[in-house]
């Protein structure tokens, strides 16, 4: 698991530090993150899971190694909302799309932009590709961090 920063804030200003450098980068960065918190909500549901299982299931090739397997899991388990799991899908496919491409891909290009369509717009406006994407981020990694802090809370 990658270490969460300190604040929202400071993770918004990662975040506008890399969209700056990158399209590309800050998709990876964002959805590294959100695949970070899927993995600590997962665990949250796991009380005896010992650090052996920890390993064994979350990395390499364990069955719960990948941010796809994480999504459906989380979403199976009613841990996250079907519309949360809809978005986390398309973030997975635009990380995708910028990570297994030899082109120079950006937020405008036509690929991607197809794939931003498929993500909600929580703030129920029609925003550029970036600025949804980081839209969208936030909303899911605030509703996966709510469902993590709900469960911590109820002492499960």
């Amino acid at each position: 698991m990658t270490s969460s920063p300190k604040s929202a804030d400071d993770a918004l200003k990662a975040i506008k530090g890399v969209l700056r450098q990158s399209h590309a980068a800050a998709v990876l960065v964002m959805a590294t993150r959100l695949d970070a918190r899927l993995e600590e909500l997962l665990q949250a549901q796991m009380p005896n899971l010992s650090n052996k299982l920890r390993k064994e299931l979350f990395e390499g090739f364990g069955p719960f190694s990948s941010f796809s397997a994480k999504i459906k899991v989380a979403y199976c388990m009613k841990l996250i909302s079907v519309s949360i799991w809809r978005d986390l899908n398309a973030v997975r496919e635009i990380r995708n799309k910028f990570a297994h491409t030899k082109e120079t891909l950006s937020f405008d290009h036509p690929e991607i932009t197809k794939l931003i369509d498929k993500l909600s717009a929580p703030n129920g406006t029609s925003e550029p590709p970036a600025d949804r994407f980081q839209s969208v981020y936030k909303n899911c990694r605030r509703e996966i961090i709510a469902s993590t802090s709900g469960l911590n809370s109820s002492g499960a």
